[in-house]
């Protein structure tokens, strides 16, 4: 992962969103598991305990959608949050607020308490280097879940219920 990469980011993120960039020591299971999974999506047998470890959720902090068209930056402080970024959508944002002085729906984010909303950020948490979470695997950090699918790519805060699916077709935040 390459966290220094985004320097904008934790700045941003300080007061509404807050991701730290520390290691949680779970590197070793992130590239086996990442390692595992790109084996069998390209047709190689996979072992038993493969099998098993691909059907747990893995634990990346950052990963894109297989389409490289949704990336997502996931955190535990502060009771987990998660925030994902969109390259190409065809749908509409809602009007950008007044307080927002840099780029408006460009992405969508959710915390510890509050449902998911619009992200109003000057960076991107697109990374074409990050790991790409395959269709029907979801990754969590902490109490935040995202899961990748065909249609799109939902997370969701597993305490509060709060989340948000995005694709490049629509959005939706709960």
């Amino acid at each position: 992962m390459k966290e220094a990469s985004f320097p904008l980011l934790t700045t941003f993120l300080t007061g509404a969103l807050l991701i730290g960039c520390g290691s949680d020591g779970d590197s070793t299971t992130v590239v086996k598991t990442v390692t595992e999974q790109s084996s069998q999506s390209a047709g190689t047998t996979a072992t038993s305990s493969s099998v098993a470890a691909a059907a747990k959720p893995v634990h990346l902090k950052q990963f894109q959608s297989p389409s490289h068209n949704i990336g997502c930056y996931l955190s535990k402080q502060q009771g987990g949050s998660v925030r994902c970024d969109i390259r190409e959508h065809s749908w509409t944002a809602p009007p950008k607020p007044a307080y927002c002085d840099v780029d408006w729906g460009g992405g969508l984010q959710v915390g510890s308490k509050r449902r998911g909303s619009i992200v109003c950020a000057g960076d991107t948490v697109l990374d074409p280097g990050s790991p790409v979470l395959a269709y029907g695997k979801a990754s969590a950090v902490g109490k935040i879940v995202c899961r990748s699918s065909e249609a799109g790519v939902r997370c969701s805060n597993t305490q509060s219920g709060h989340g948000f699916f995005v694709s490049r077709e629509r959005y939706r935040l709960f």
